[in-house]
């Protein structure tokens, strides 16, 4: 393949080439933010339980004091 002016059948495997490793890579990190959000979402609970907690020590501390 020569630099320069390319007809359309010179340039159809470098664009198939492009838009299929484009849409690989963009399904790749749409799965690993979905799975990333399914894991933040499931440490959600947890996370606010633990500052409640926190919040209700503080709160029994300055109410001894």
């Amino acid at each position: 393949m020569q630099l320069g002016v390319m007809n359309s059948k010179e340039l159809q495997p470098l664009f198939d080439f492009t838009q299929k490793t484009y849409n690989d890579r963009t399904r790749t990190r749409t799965a690993e933010f979905q799975e990333a959000a399914r894991d933040l979402d499931a440490a959600l609970p947890q996370a606010v339980r633990a500052l409640d907690f926190q919040k209700a020590q503080h709160a029994h501390v300055m109410h001894m004091t």
